[in-house]
């Protein structure tokens, strides 16, 4: 608690930036979310996709574009349809995995 907080500042930084990007992409493709507010994950509504199994559309997903997400599920029945999205990795691949979703029409 008393020593160097330049790791702190650098952190918060890259959390922040990485939100702000996953966000605008997540927008873009038309996919509900629900931003992070103090934490290093967001959570993304994929239900239009998912086909009320999210478990098993994650594991198709990562076996069809090499891209992984944590179903809502592993955090309880309240999950089902949502993805939980890690912003600790780098800009770009965050941003690359995120444009393989599908996005959500209308």
């Amino acid at each position: 608690m008393t020593g160097p907080q330049d790791y702190v500042s650098h952190a918060h930084a890259h959390y922040r930036a990485n939100r702000d990007a996953a966000s605008a992409v997540l927008e873009a493709r038309g996919i509900p979310f629900l931003t992070a507010q103090g934490a290093f994950y967001l959570w993304a509504d994929v239900s239009h996709v998912s086909g009320g199994d999210v478990r098993s559309w994650v594991r198709r997903f990562l076996a069809d574009s090499g891209v992984s997400f944590a179903p809502g599920t592993a955090f309880g029945s309240i999950g089902e349809g949502w993805i939980r999205i890690a912003l600790c990795g780098s800009q770009a691949e965050l941003v690359e995995g995120l444009g393989r979703l599908p996005a959500r029409l209308g």
